[in-house]
């Protein structure tokens, strides 16, 4: 679909994509609904739930590749992120 939307070919696009970003078009759309994961688990969403609203069809392979962007688990994510809102400014 999105080749559709800019008007090339996969080949072309991917082809392109690579070239300045260094990933492949599956990867950068990985991405981007892990960075889009990472603000719903700061909004305090289930992380069950933040892989079906992203796009992923299980919650152990959204949890495998958070870890593989993020260095470390959503929940673990989540929790601190909640701590950190949670400290008082100094």
């Amino acid at each position: 679909m999105l080749a559709g939307e800019v008007n090339m070919s996969q080949r072309t696009l991917n082809r392109k994509l690579e070239m300045i970003t260094g990933l492949s078009i599956t990867r950068v759309i990985r991405q981007y609904r892990l960075k889009r994961a990472a603000s719903l688990l700061q909004s305090g969403c289930r992380v069950s739930e933040v892989a079906y609203r992203t796009g992923f069809e299980s919650p152990f392979y959204f949890s495998a590749s958070f870890k593989d962007l993020y260095g470390i688990s959503p929940s673990k994510y989540a929790k601190q992120q909640s701590t950190e809102f949670r400290k008082p400014v100094k």
